[in-house]
């Protein structure tokens, strides 16, 4: 199948008329692009299917199926997850195995786990690609990590917001998921497959060592029915809506930005610098990160987190999207104590406000928590 996406520098773009990011940033051939641009209508979701074999044999393995299922259409971002001693050998091996697949190299994010439900597994893979038609002719639901004790409550949860978000429950494609503990996980893949029959979904034993276990689960979906505003934030009714995420994000905008994982450092500079870095990178393509719809936080600790959410705060700038936000085991380099991955909408030609729904409420301004 012929693509029309096309590659500028390090970055592709679908459909968009985009300033000359080529002159203000040179990209080398061999780096993973920070932020991509894609059509959204024609972005579909998968997850690779566990294999056994080597560290190398199961990113292969796993490519290779991504990219039949999307039917060869172009990678836009790939999450990884893998143990935290093999983050840069996994980076390596993605990069091998695309170059000899002859595949343009994706936005990239990358975590370290605890493990997997599998003791063979070494790496669990999701894909975002663009095909040549209309998968999301109405748009695309972004809806925001649940947790729970238990998979069941959190699957659930996601139940519920899907129903009350006008998302009929077989337009759910994928469903990620991040435990605690290991006996929450078949809970959850039980729930799935009865509620979401459609869904192809990922579990990651993200935190080993938590005093209160929990099971987080995210998803993306299908709009059935156009939203009336191109973003429209929704929460949950009678519920007080939170400083930190909506329950999830209606999108209908012609295309989005997606970033691969930016880490921050533990000083104050480091997180300022990581968060700057990730805002200039959807500015080279003309977005503006606080026209965030979807936002994934990868902490190591609960004083990481919480710096994390002050810094965050002030690039958002009153924008409270749907997130997901979870305890990682572990990230490359080293010495990153946090990371943030984004979809960011990229606003139409010729500029002017977005119009946002917040809460439910309709207004002209973006959603300002209360």
């Amino acid at each position: 199948m012929k693509s029309n996406v096309r590659l500028v520098g390090a970055l592709i773009l679908a459909n968009a008329t985009l300033p000359n990011i080529e002159a203000q940033q040179p990209a080398r051939a061999a780096d993973f692009p920070e932020a991509i641009v894609a059509e959204t209508r024609t972005l579909e979701f998968h997850v690779a299917q566990p294999t056994t074999g080597s560290l190398q044999e199961q990113v292969r393995a796993g490519l290779a199926e991504l990219v039949r299922k999307n039917d060869n259409a172009t990678l836009v971002k790939l999450r990884v997850f893998a143990r935290v001693s093999a983050l840069d050998a996994v980076r390596a091996s993605v990069r091998r195995a695309l170059a000899d697949m002859k595949t343009p190299l994706p936005a990239l994010a990358l975590v370290g786990v605890a493990g997997f439900p599998d003791s063979t597994q070494l790496v669990e893979i999701e894909s975002t690609a663009h095909r040549g038609r209309a998968s999301n002719p109405n748009g695309l639901a972004f809806i925001a990590g649940l947790a729970s004790p238990t998979g069941d409550r959190t699957i659930a949860g996601l139940a519920r917001v899907a129903k009350e978000a006008g998302v009929p429950s077989e337009n759910v494609s994928r469903i990620s998921c991040f435990y605690e503990r290991p006996d929450q996980a078949a809970p959850a893949r039980n729930a799935i497959a009865a509620t979401f029959p459609q869904a192809e979904a990922s579990f990651v034993f993200s935190y080993a060592t938590s005093a209160q276990p929990l099971i987080e689960c995210e998803a993306m979906a299908r709009l059935a029915v156009r939203p009336s505003h191109n973003v429209e934030y929704f929460n949950l009714p009678g519920m007080t809506a939170s400083p930190n995420y909506s329950h999830a994000a209606l999108v209908a905008v012609p295309s989005l930005v997606f970033t691969g994982t930016q880490t921050v450092g533990a000083s104050d500079a480091a997180l300022e610098a990581g968060f700057a870095r990730i805002s200039a990178a959807v500015a080279r393509v003309g977005a503006r990160l606080d026209h965030i719809v979807m936002g994934d936080s990868y902490w190591l600790s609960e004083s990481a987190r919480d710096r994390f959410r002050v810094v965050r705060a002030k690039y958002f700038n009153g924008t409270v999207p749907a997130a997901t936000g979870v305890f990682f085991a572990g990230l490359s380099p080293a010495d990153a104590v946090a990371a943030l991955e984004t979809v960011v909408i990229l606003p139409q030609t010729g500029g002017g406000d977005v119009t946002l729904l917040s809460a439910n409420i309709p207004t002209s301004r973006r959603y300002a928590t209360p």
